[in-house]
């Protein structure tokens, strides 16, 4: 194969320009990730690239802060047509009827970690040709009761391929990762005097 740009931009759904959405403590929220095979529009000149090119093994992280929880079950993808070729591959029939759908469940490995508190959510892309978009994947998360209000919580996603290290997304290093990092947060609002809540001790 030959190695290809990857671009991931995420948004909250629906989206705040120029901000940052504000979300009571226990309410959820959406997030959209969109990932492509094209440079990114900060990327210096890139070399021509054959038409065979292509990013192998591609996998989409999502890592959710202390503060936010996924809510399972709410991940979907735009398109069982993940590599855009028009046509089911290995891997795409998400729901098993052998016909090309719109909007499916997609849910992600559910990870532990890295940091204290936090879940990595991991989506396997698969095989991606040059300049194709991947279908948006969304789901939904949820703000902790016990998060005390003017918190602002953001979470970081990353993208790379199976040739390639994960890329480094936290703040003050994702700059350097070429469009590969994206991040969104919330501000969270809470007025109560206290807060009761039940939570697992790890992602199921």
């Amino acid at each position: 194969h030959v190695g290809v740009p990857l671009w991931l931009q995420k948004r909250t759904d629906p989206a705040v320009p120029g901000g940052s959405p504000v979300i009571n403590a226990g309410e959820t929220i959406a997030f959209v990730l969109d990932a492509a095979t094209f440079p990114s529009p900060s990327s210096p000149p890139l070399p021509a690239y054959p038409p065979e090119a292509f990013a192998p093994g591609v996998v989409v992280t999502d890592t959710l802060p202390l503060g936010l929880s996924y809510v399972l079950d709410s991940a979907t993808v735009a398109s069982e047509d993940l590599d855009g070729d028009g046509a089911l591959g290995p891997g795409e029939d998400r729901n098993g009827n052998g016909t090309l759908d719109r909007d499916v469940p997609f849910e992600p490995a559910i990870l532990p970690g890295p940091g204290y508190g936090e879940t990595t959510l991991r989506w396997t892309i698969g095989d991606l040709p040059y300049r194709r978009r991947v279908p948006a994947i969304r789901y939904v998360a949820r703000a902790s009761r016990l998060v005390p209000g003017g918190t602002a919580l953001a979470n970081q996603a990353g993208i790379w391929a199976s040739n390639d290290r994960p890329p480094n997304c936290l703040p003050g290093a994702r700059e350097l990762e070429g469009g590969r990092c994206a991040w969104a947060q919330v501000i969270i609002a809470n007025i109560a005097a206290a807060q009761v809540e039940k939570v697992p001790r790890s992602p199921l």
